[in-house]
């Protein structure tokens, strides 16, 4: 919600008023329903809006750092592994984990369900 209590986006809108569910769930609902509130148009062109320019604006981003990081520069290795080590740190503590709980011997999982037995 904005600071005069208005609505910013569909998402919440749809927190408040349930019956906005059948605005995009049945097609007769969109004539019964929603256009006859001006606040749901206003929502939705400000979420048509927002997703458009948010889009934009991370790809033009993306797109710039991609060139730059394709050009040769001191430092391009470090920099290059700081930005991969976010993107690979979750699978390898994820198998990790994953690990631990299946243990034939000493997994958390495998010890519960042999109690259960």
């Amino acid at each position: 919600m904005d600071r005069d209590g208005k609505s910013l986006s569909l998402a919440s809108r749809f927190e408040k008023n349930e019956e906005l569910f059948a605005f995009f769930l049945v097609l007769p609902a969109l004539l019964i329903v929603g256009f006859k509130r001006p606040e749901l148009l206003i929502s939705f062109w400000r979420t048509v809006r927002f997703t458009i320019s948010s889009v934009a604006i991370v790809m033009v981003a993306d797109i710039a750092f991609a060139v730059a990081y394709n050009e040769r520069f001191k430092g391009r290795a470090v920099s290059r592994s700081i930005i991969i080590i976010p993107w690979a740190i979750p699978p390898v503590v994820n198998g990790i984990i994953w690990n631990w709980l299946v243990h034939p011997k000493i997994g958390v999982l495998n010890i519960f369900l042999t109690r259960l037995h």
